[in-house]
């Protein structure tokens, strides 16, 4: 409720006077779907007689769609690593959004030749080799969360000196 001070009458039926107003939705970063604002206005006048009552409300709705922003990123946590030694690669990702993120899905291609699949953890959801592939399923990722995986794979014992093994 607000009071707004005496307005001129308008000249012409097409004249209107525009009212903003800012609406900040309450939401916990937790929404995954969409969201319908509604909003009612009325006006009247306490000195002035107004003969047409039936035109003094409104109603408006406004939808509001969820919308996040992944970011992921990923390090080596042992480089150099020896050939027959395990490699972990350290991989985060984060909802900078302002809403949740759902049915998220990381895949995580494993470099060719010289290594093996050992294992992959999660802070949240699970995680399963599929082939050449670690395919981490999350859930939903609220905003401002982080979510960290760990894959570990065994280096071959004959991997030659200077192999660069790619996972990007």
């Amino acid at each position: 409720t607000c009071n707004i001070p005496n307005l001129p009458p308008l000249v012409n039926t097409s004249d209107s006077i525009i009212i903003t107003i800012i609406v900040i939705p309450n939401t916990d970063g937790k929404t995954t779907e969409n969201v319908l604002i509604k909003n009612d206005v009325s006006v009247f006048s306490l000195s002035t007689a107004d003969p047409n009552l039936e035109n003094n409300n409104a109603s408006q709705e406004t939808t509001v769609t969820p919308e996040a922003d992944l970011q992921i990123s990923k390090t080596d946590l042992t480089d150099p690593v020896q050939a027959g030694t395990s490699l972990t690669y350290a991989i985060e990702v984060v909802n900078n959004g302002a809403s949740a993120a759902s049915n998220v899905v990381v895949t995580d291609t494993l470099p060719a030749g010289f290594v093996q699949f050992s294992e992959a953890t999660s802070t949240q959801g699970t995680c399963a080799q599929d082939d050449q592939k670690v395919i981490c399923q999350l859930g939903t990722v609220n905003a401002g969360d982080t979510v960290s995986i760990n894959v570990t794979l065994n280096v071959g014992i004959t991997t030659p000196d200077g192999t660069v093994l790619n996972n990007s």
